[in-house]
């Protein structure tokens, strides 16, 4: 076994009562890795306790240069907490670097990394939080396609079903939006404070009667993803006429040039006239996959936004970086 390295984050984050220092939260913490065909490999964690620190740290191999990503999901004992923050993924993407360079240098010698998950000292929160804005945010997105000769009868139900989730605590938007030439699709873009409340929510009397409600009406099984904002996405949006959701799927060794790509369009994009708010989210069960959700003031700007030379040139590099067409559907709001 050669010892590649190790990552190690300190800091006071999380746990916060009133006139105290921040204290770490044990949890339940799952680790798995997945190489670029898409095989995962489930990887083994212990529990150590160090003084007031708490540490997870497991150990998983790496075969003739493989390149391989890491996921994790952190569950602590009293509130759930996302797993995606700034100095997440920048740990994140330390430890991508370390085990990517050494698995070229030994290309030819199976070997292990160790990983010290202080991560979890970092994003653990307690029951008493001291500023809700430290919580992170999640979303879903649904995609939801109706008999035509139902769109009347799918669009009360997704009226009536917005404003009693918009009332639910913990709701930070939740906006249907029907798509322009295909009335008889809709999708919804909601996003939570935190994931408990999006549990709540999707447990709810109401989102169950709805979801039963709609089953007849369907033609195509309803579709959601949960996701988790990145790039400085906001959880909260102001509206505008035209939205636009464009579904991104980054193919194998494509992923971190097509990541950059997309951040590169979401920032020159937000400084597009018009643009009323841009933002990624990352699905959760599929990583690689992501949605770039736009509202636009208008159909004039969102059009001047397509035929904008940034916007050209970004599209053309992401065509040998992505493994599905750049689905892109075009709405209005419900």
């Amino acid at each position: 076994m050669i010892y590649i390295g190790s990552v190690k984050a300190t800091g006071r984050s999380l746990r916060k009562e009133d006139c105290s220092l921040p204290q770490p939260v044990s949890g339940q913490v799952t680790v798995a890795a997945n190489n670029l065909t898409g095989q995962l490999k489930s990887v083994a964690l212990r529990e150590i306790r160090e003084q007031e620190a708490i540490y997870y740290i497991g150990e998983y191999g790496i075969a003739n240069g493989e390149t391989l990503n890491l996921l994790d999901r952190r569950h602590p004992d009293r509130r759930n907490i996302p797993p995606v923050g700034p100095l997440h993924e920048a740990v994140l993407r330390r430890l991508r670097s370390i085990h990517t360079t050494e698995s070229r240098r030994q290309s030819t010698m199976r070997h292990s990394l160790e990983i010290l998950l202080t991560l979890l000292a970092l994003t653990f929160v307690g029951t008493q939080v001291a500023n809700a804005q430290d919580e992170v945010s999640v979303f879903a997105i649904a995609y939801i396609e109706i008999k035509p000769s139902s769109a009347s009868q799918a669009e009360n139900l997704l009226k009536t079903y917005a404003d009693e989730s918009r009332a639910e605590s913990g709701n930070l938007r939740f906006q249907i939006l029907q798509r322009i030439g295909r009335p008889n699709h809709f999708a919804i873009l909601d996003a939570w404070d935190n994931l408990q409340s999006q549990d709540d929510h999707s447990a709810a009397t109401h989102t169950r009667t709805f979801r039963d409600s709609l089953k007849t009406l369907l033609y195509s099984p309803y579709d959601e993803r949960r996701s988790t904002p990145t790039m400085g996405t906001s959880a909260t949006g102001d509206e505008g006429e035209i939205y636009v959701l464009t579904h991104v799927d980054l193919a194998g060794r494509g992923r971190e040039d097509g990541m950059a790509l997309i951040e590169t369009l979401v920032t020159t994009s937000r400084e597009d006239a018009g643009a009323v708010d841009i933002g990624v989210i990352i699905q959760d069960s599929r990583t690689n996959h992501m949605t770039v959700f736009e509202v636009w003031s208008s159909a004039a700007d969102q059009e001047a936004h397509m035929s904008a030379e940034h916007t050209i040139q970004v599209r053309n590099e992401l065509l040998s970086r992505i493994g599905s067409p750049y689905d892109e559907r075009i709405y209005r709001r419900l």
